[in-house]
């Protein structure tokens, strides 16, 4: 602790910031993982209709969480949060992301998971433990959003639960149908595009 006091108050800052971003991306995998064990071995409906009902549930909680973490406000919302995302920040977490998911697709895990994608039950037939592969695939992702809502919170200083009601959970899957399923180029070039319209209209 002596030698993190000693650096620089940037670098320092830095340092704390990254390790709040993995410790945000690991507490989010985690949940994503547990929520995922469960939910994932549903069909299709049925999983919509969990995660939906699951979504309100988490809305609800956020509401009254003051109750249980005070510094989290509930209803009133998180204040004061240090608004240290910058442009840098955001833009090194865009590269690391892709490096990262560029090579897990093209991985064995990541060839296991698009065989699940494309035909669930062929990939069940040759071995693939298709609701673990669901469920750390589910994780991954859990990860990866947890980072960028950090990003996120770190840039405005302010949180409230409609936030992230369900409208804004309609989002992502905008982003994905219009840059192409399994495109990640075309994900990443539709998600530019859906923000600077958005920003744009307004």
């Amino acid at each position: 602790f002596r030698v993190f006091l000693s650096l620089p108050q940037t670098i320092a800052r830095g340092i704390v910031f990254l390790i709040a971003l993995l410790t945000g991306g690991t507490m989010a995998a985690l949940i994503a993982y547990l929520v995922g064990l469960p939910l994932l071995r549903l069909s299709s409906d049925y999983f919509g209709i969990a995660t939906l009902g699951f979504s309100v549930m988490v809305y609800t909680a956020l509401q009254n969480s003051d109750q249980v973490i005070p510094t989290m406000k509930g209803a009133r919302g998180m204040v004061g949060i240090p608004t240290w995302t910058t442009w840098s920040w955001v833009f090194w977490a865009l590269l690391v992301i892709v490096f990262v998911m560029r090579h897990l697709v093209h991985s064995s895990y990541g060839r296991a998971i698009i065989s699940i994608r494309e035909d669930e039950i062929a990939a069940k037939t040759m071995g693939i433990d298709v609701a673990q592969s669901k469920a750390t695939a589910f994780a991954v992702g859990g990860f990866f959003a947890g980072v960028a809502g950090g990003l996120y919170a770190h840039l405005f200083g302010f949180l409230h639960p409609s936030t992230f009601n369900f409208i804004k959970g309609f989002d992502p899957l905008i982003v994905v149908v219009f840059g192409g399923l399994g495109s990640m180029t075309g994900t990443i070039l539709a998600s530019m595009l859906f923000a600077l319209i958005i920003e744009g209209l307004r």
